[in-house]
């Protein structure tokens, strides 16, 4: 497996970013400046194939 503090940083990353989207749509929502895209209800399916992506990822690049 990848150096642990190395292999973590990116899903980190991922994490706060979806965070941080997550809360300015809700931000702009409350402001009255909906972002009807669609792509409200594909949030979380975005999520998990974000993680599945990394985590593919790293598994590739842990030596045998």
């Amino acid at each position: 497996m990848p150096r642990t503090p190395t292999a973590r940083r990116p899903l980190l990353h991922f994490v706060l970013g979806h965070a941080w989207h997550e809360q300015q749509r809700m931000q702009y929502d409350s402001a009255g400046a909906r972002l009807d895209d669609g792509r409200a209800s594909t949030a979380s399916a975005d999520f998990a194939f974000g993680v599945d992506v990394i985590v593919a990822g790293l598994r590739a690049r842990a030596p045998r």
